[in-house]
């Protein structure tokens, strides 16, 4: 039987044309069916989930309802495919089938199945393997024009080539003249899986300076690297070592392991907040915290190896990735890792809300006079020591607030409260807030006759 080849672009431009294809993967977030916990019982509240490169998926925010991320251990079978971090936000590293598993403090887990769609502008031939003798097989045909991939420009300094192609096609060969004459090129990462690169593909890359080869056994033709100067970095006994030999314009140097960066992804640090990656910067209150959720792409590091620096502790100072904003202005958060792999965020503070400020109620006048007439004691006021001026709908939020110049009558208790019960509820004890609807409430802090009034809009 003739072979079955066909060709496809690898991008996000696709999605919907792969989704016809396997219609067993959900695309994107929009479309994923969200179902209530007591009819199916299920932690994560979707199904498998295809996500391409180099877009992010979160599951953390499709938890069940009820269950709540800070409550969850989040788990990646393959951290060289797809790492995840403590907000359940899953990054996709390469090409391939990875599993995530949540754990619940009480023991409960459940796994999804995701599938990263990687090389997000190299074009690939797939060959189907009917009536062959091998299995399904990725031919890589060259890249992408502008504006498709990754890099903005479409033109790329390192090529990183992932093992698989849509979780079950081997990448094994690259085709003839398939990155010739491509200038933006100074390194190469082959993986394990390559076995054959063709004549010319890459002649003529005149930046070209560093090929990873990562298998025993990847076949060069004379000519594939005609016009170039070239190291090669494998192992010992491979027959990347023996083609350098028997070519003058060839180097061989053996990998360092524990130093070459010659993974199929490249080493990062990366940050989430509110379920969705973090670019570049942010913006804060004054006199609040955020938290940013990291997570490392590397084979050496690891979360806990994270230091973070501020430019300016006076406006914002950082530990452990939680951010305290101290005044107005802006910082730069910056996070390394000890082989200076660094992430930076710049980060806006700006001013407090009018509504910070104390309002006092008094039930009559008698009790104002008397106020008025030991105006030389402190006042009685509630300063909120956690806050949020936006939540979600389905999500929680621990409000928390201090009494100062408390009497030493310490029976009474802050009791909260919010002015619509139909778009939020509010434990009156405790001040943990559920949102239900969107739209804009007041919560309120009251401790005797002092109240304390914060704005919250939800959010859909």
């Amino acid at each position: 039987m003739k072979k079955a080849t066909k060709r496809l672009v690898v991008g996000t431009l696709l999605c919907s044309m792969l989704c016809m294809e396997v219609p067993a993967w959900t695309y994107g977030t929009d479309t994923v069916p969200y179902v209530q916990a007591a009819e199916t019982n299920r932690i994560i509240q979707c199904d498998q989930i295809a996500v391409s490169f180099p877009y992010a998926f979160s599951m953390g925010e499709h938890l069940a309802e009820g269950i709540h991320f800070e409550d969850c251990i989040f788990e990646s079978s393959d951290t060289s495919i797809a790492i995840v971090n403590e907000e359940g936000t899953v990054i996709p590293l390469c090409d391939g089938i990875v599993d995530i598993t949540v754990t619940t403090k009480d023991g409960r887990k459940d796994t999804r199945s995701v599938k990263i769609e990687d090389n997000s502008n190299i074009a690939f031939t797939l060959d189907e393997g009917e009536g062959t003798h091998h299995s399904k097989q990725a031919i890589v045909s060259g890249s992408i024009p502008s504006g498709y991939g990754r890099e903005k420009d479409g033109d790329r300094s390192v090529l990183r080539i992932a093992s698989t192609i849509h979780g079950e096609y081997q990448v094994r060969k690259i085709a003839p003249n398939a990155f010739q004459g491509k200038e933006s090129l100074e390194t190469v990462v082959l993986p394990e899986s390559m076995a054959y690169v063709e004549e010319k593909a890459f002649a003529d890359c005149k930046n070209l300076k560093t090929v990873f080869v990562t298998g025993m056994h990847t076949w060069f033709e004379d000519d594939t690297f005609e016009g170039d100067e070239v190291v090669l970095k494998g192992f010992i006994g491979s027959e990347a070592e023996t083609y350098a030999k028997e070519h003058d314009n060839i180097t061989f140097e053996v990998i360092d392991v524990e130093n070459d960066d010659y993974q199929p992804y490249e080493e990062a640090i990366y940050f989430s907040r509110n379920y969705r990656i973090v670019e570049d910067e942010i913006s804060m209150p004054a006199g609040e915290n955020e938290t940013l959720y990291p997570a490392v792409a590397s084979v050496h590091y690891g979360i806990s190896d994270i230091s973070y620096t501020s430019s300016d502790n006076n406006i914002a100072s950082v530990k452990d990735g939680i951010i305290t904003g101290k005044k107005a202005g802006t910082v730069t958060i910056t996070a390394s890792l000890p082989n200076d792999v660094q992430r930076a965020i710049k980060v806006t503070v700006e001013g407090k809300e009018v509504l910070d400020e104390a309002i006092l109620e008094p039930d009559t006048v008698a009790q104002q006079s008397v106020q008025k007439k030991n105006s030389k004691v402190s006042k009685i006021s509630i300063k909120f020591t956690t806050k949020k001026s936006s939540i979600k709908v389905g999500k929680h939020y621990q409000f928390k607030a201090n009494v100062l110049n408390a009497p030493e009558d310490t029976s009474k208790k802050i009791k909260w409260s919010v002015s619509n019960k139909e778009l939020a509820s509010i434990n009156k004890t405790t001040g943990k807030l559920k949102a239900k609807k969107a739209g804009k409430i007041v919560v309120k802090a009251s401790y005797g006759n002092v109240v304390k009034k914060l704005k919250v809009t939800i959010k859909k």
